[in-house]
């Protein structure tokens, strides 16, 4: 405009053309701005997710089918559900959100063996319209076990079911020879990604604090081990003592390992043979007894079964591990040190000016 303001004029091009509109005069620093139908197509995508072999987002052409999209995505994987198939489509009305608190408009289709829909006929993709494919509740991946050992036949094993347990698992493997430790039996177990994700956590909220170093050793470890007692398993099967197994799981039966091994705050760490009904202090003094810097109260046991006990508690058994830890160390009590430093040198000052003043 003459004050150097812009004002926006439509004008219809193909009538200009062709005679049947006036034309339009233009003007200095006027902008001529014509659209591309290429263009405005490149911002119309339909998306899919879950079980395809492509999920992602792909190109609208009109007329597209949930069947088309999915034979476009690479196909649907053996773990797709054809129910509850859902498509999420844009609100572009007020007439279709009346509340105003709707996101989206969903559908919901189950699909015959061909991806047609069943008991529809004729629903067609919009732009911007999200199908997603669901898991089927049915669908489950094989589960590996592994065991070795004092087993008739170690190997890998596949559980056969949500419940299958140690000693189910054990008895498949033929049994224990006559060689096999029941005590020291050892079941490894991978970290899930939910138990990693708690550690996550823990370590953001000890990231200020002296707990941060273990968390961050934690967090390294991608297996632990889980104690147990097979004797009490193989007396109750099903019970609590009889761990469900899971997936990656890794069980190990030893043969007896008949020594006891001392470490920690000793003066000899050492390894000496099992005698039975023996005390932990017979052990503890072969190896020389506890250092100045041990302490007896914090002892404790470690099981070859990973199970660990205090050793007030706990029975001596072939294959352990005596530690004695390290005395803590004393934390010094700055402030109160600080308030004595204080009174001495105030008590200081008032005898030395009592002696002042008597002279």
């Amino acid at each position: 405009k003459e004050d150097r303001t812009m004002q926006t004029l439509t004008i219809n091009l193909a009538g200009i053309m062709n005679g049947d509109t006036p034309d339009v005069v233009l003007q200095n620093e006027d902008k001529l701005t014509i659209s591309s139908v290429e263009e405005l197509n490149k911002q119309r995508t339909l998306s899919i997710y879950g079980e395809v072999f492509n999920p992602g987002i792909y190109k609208y052409s009109e007329g597209e089918t949930i069947e088309d999209l999915i034979t476009e995505a690479g196909g649907l994987r053996e773990a797709a559900s054809l129910h509850n198939v859902e498509v999420a489509r844009r609100i572009l009305s007020s007439a279709d959100n009346p509340s105003g608190k709707a996101t989206a408009k969903v559908f919901s289709f189950t699909l015959n063996d061909g991806l047609t829909i069943e008991g529809e006929t004729g629903f067609k993709l919009h732009p911007h319209d999200i199908v997603t494919i669901h898991k089927s509740p049915n669908y489950q991946e094989q589960k590996v076990v592994n065991v070795s050992g004092e087993v008739k036949y170690s190997g890998t094993y596949i559980l056969s079911n949500k419940e299958e347990r140690l000693t189910d698992i054990l008895k498949r493997a033929g049994g224990m020879t006559n060689n096999a430790y029941v005590n020291g039996v050892q079941v490894i177990r991978k970290i899930s990604k939910e138990e990693m994700d708690i550690q996550r956590r823990k370590l953001e909220v000890a990231m200020n604090t002296s707990d941060s170093l273990e968390v961050m050793k934690a967090l390294q470890k991608t297996t632990y081990n889980v104690g147990v007692n097979l004797q009490k398993a193989m007396d109750n099967p099903g019970s609590d003592s009889d761990i469900v197994m899971q997936e990656g799981d890794s069980i190990y039966i030893p043969q007896l390992n008949n020594v006891v091994k001392i470490s920690g705050e000793v003066l000899f760490p050492n390894t000496v043979a099992y005698e039975k009904g023996k005390r932990a202090s017979y052990y503890i003094n072969q190896a020389g007894g506890i250092s100045k810097t041990g302490k007896k109260s914090l002892a404790y046991i470690v099981y070859p079964n990973g199970q660990v006990s205090k050793i007030r508690k706990g029975e001596i058994l072939p294959g352990c591990e005596i530690v004695i830890p390290t005395k803590p160390e004393k934390k010094v009590d700055t402030q109160r040190t600080s308030m004595w430093l204080a009174l001495a040198s105030s008590v200081s000052t008032i005898a030395a000016v009592l002696i002042t003043a008597l002279k």
